[in-house]
């Protein structure tokens, strides 16, 4: 399978059908399994949690400076609240 995009309405929809939801170390984001018979997806995403955690990494890392590819809808709070989370100045709004 190959990974897409999703809007937040299937995003939304696929969270009302996902058997399970965790946090993976190893990918640092996400991720819920979704069963229709035979077929089993994984929904890998991010919210503010996640990309503060993966901001504070890469600064634990010595990486100063990044950018996030983001998607749909995100507040202006949102991206406030992972900015203030590690005092990390390289994101901005």
């Amino acid at each position: 399978g190959g990974g897409r995009l999703i809007c937040p309405e299937e995003l939304e929809r696929l969270s009302r059908e996902a058997e399970s939801g965790f946090f993976s170390q190893d990918l640092q984001c996400k991720v819920w399994v979704v069963r229709r018979d035979t077929d089993v997806r994984f929904v890998l995403y991010d919210d503010p949690d996640t990309l503060r955690r993966k901001t504070e990494l890469a600064m634990e890392l010595g990486i100063q400076r990044g950018f996030l590819l983001m998607t749909g809808e995100w507040s202006s709070e949102d991206l406030e609240q992972i900015r203030q989370a590690d005092k990390n100045p390289a994101i901005q709004r």
